[in-house]
């Protein structure tokens, strides 16, 4: 339904179904999306589809004005029939529209992301061809609406070190850190370089960009965390990260809150002596490293 922002007046109903029962727009709790232009987008649960009248388990695009609300166009996945017959709601998340983009993201309890163009959402059509992407989520059904997120420029919390670099080094960074609570909600941060580059010496993960190394004390999923532990920009147990380089003198590290939590008590950056291992325990560690000068 729509109403007049002022009045409070009715001034527009759309029935997605309007000849059975069903077709609930829930989306796990969250709002419809609401483009630049005004269009509201809104994915539906099961119940009949025709592609006329009636639009279960499918996204919708309507055009919202003071006089009302149309629909504009719609996406519905090939097998609707089988969403319908398993209760597998498209309208299990919502859908996200990703900002600078004419991208949208979003599934339902079928258990699958589609990748979608807003501009042309392409209806019915067999074997999906409109859609951009399908995402398998492992674990069942999508209930959470996807989240846009990416690395502040100028983050509000984050502390810096400084230090010497050789050029055309390998160098291997490792934290040791304490997840309070001891979970994996609260352990881990971001890094950046003022002078980092890639082996072929482009530009990377440097301060005042979006692009960051994730360093993450939890070893690998499930792996938990208790006490103080060593990490570095691996992921998987035994899974060492890629190898660091950086501009030849003076350099900057910046390393910034990712997660609340994360207590970081030593800071090695290794060219050699742990190049290819790590200084200490994943769990429970004790090491204490002497400093540099």
């Amino acid at each position: 339904m729509g109403f007049d922002a002022a009045t409070l007046a009715t001034v527009g109903v759309f029935a997605v179904t309007p000849d059975v029962y069903g077709g609930g727009i829930w989306q796990g709790g969250r709002a419809p999306t609401l483009d630049a232009a005004g269009n509201a987008y809104f994915a539906t649960g099961n119940s009949l589809w025709d592609g006329a009248r009636n639009f279960g388990d499918s996204l919708l695009k309507l055009r919202v004005s003071p006089a009302g609300m149309a629909l504009d166009s719609f996406f519905t996945p090939a097998n609707e029939d089988i969403l319908n017959v398993n209760d597998d709601d498209l309208s299990g998340s919502g859908f996200t529209l990703l900002p600078g983009t004419n991208l949208m993201l979003g599934g339902g309890k079928e258990g699958v992301l589609y990748l979608l163009d807003a501009t042309n959402l392409g209806g019915k059509q067999s074997g999906d061809p409109q859609v951009i992407q399908k995402i398998p989520v492992n674990g069942g059904h999508v209930m959470g609406g996807p989240v846009f997120w990416t690395d502040g420029i100028g983050p509000d919390n984050y502390f810096e070190v400084t230090f010497t670099a050789q050029a055309d080094t390998p160098y291997r960074l490792w934290l040791r850190g304490r997840a309070q609570a001891d979970s994996y909600n609260n352990d881990s941060v971001h890094v950046q370089f003022s002078g980092s580059v890639s082996l072929t010496g482009a530009a990377v993960n440097r301060i005042g960009t979006t692009q960051s190394i994730p360093v993450i004390l939890e070893d690998c999923t499930n792996c938990g965390v208790a006490g103080w532990g060593w990490a570095d920009n691996g992921y998987g147990a035994g899974v060492l990260g890629l190898v660091m380089y950086f501009l030849a003198g003076p350099q900057t590290m910046r390393i910034q809150q990712r997660e609340d939590g994360l207590a970081i008590d030593q800071i090695v950056l290794s060219p050699d002596t742990y190049l290819s291992a790590s200084p200490g325990l994943t769990k429970h560690d004790t090491t204490i490293l002497p400093g540099t000068p």
